[in-house]
C-alpha cells in the first residue's frame, strides 16, 4: 500500500522537530473549544483556535502552525474590532 501523497509545502516525512515546535505553540498561545448543537444529540465539534496579528496580513507563524498540522485547518483575517 502506497503512502498518500501530500499537498505541496507539506514536509515528508513528518518532521518531528516541526511538530514539537508545534504543539509547544499550540499550548501557549491556542485554544479548544467542543461545539454541540441541538438538532444533532451527542455530536460534537472540536474548533481549535490560534489568534495571532501580523502587521500586514497572516503571520508566517500561522502558516507555518498550518505546515506542521500537514495543511488542515484555514487561516482567516478578523475584521477590525474583532478580537
Amino acid at each position: 500500500m502506497r503512502e498518500p501523497l501530500l499537498p505541496s509545502g507539506i514536509p515528508e516525512p513528518l518532521n518531528r522537530e516541526l511538530l514539537a515546535w508545534a504543539a509547544g505553540f499550540f499550548d501557549g498561545e491556542g485554544s479548544t473549544i467542543a461545539r454541540s448543537d441541538r438538532r444533532r444529540p451527542n455530536y460534537y465539534q472540536l474548533e481549535l483556535s490560534v489568534p495571532q496579528r501580523g502587521p500586514d496580513g497572516i503571520p508566517e507563524v500561522l502558516v507555518k502552525f498550518q505546515r506542521a498540522m500537514l495543511g488542515m485547518g484555514t487561516i482567516s483575517l478578523r475584521n477590525k474590532g474583532e478580537m
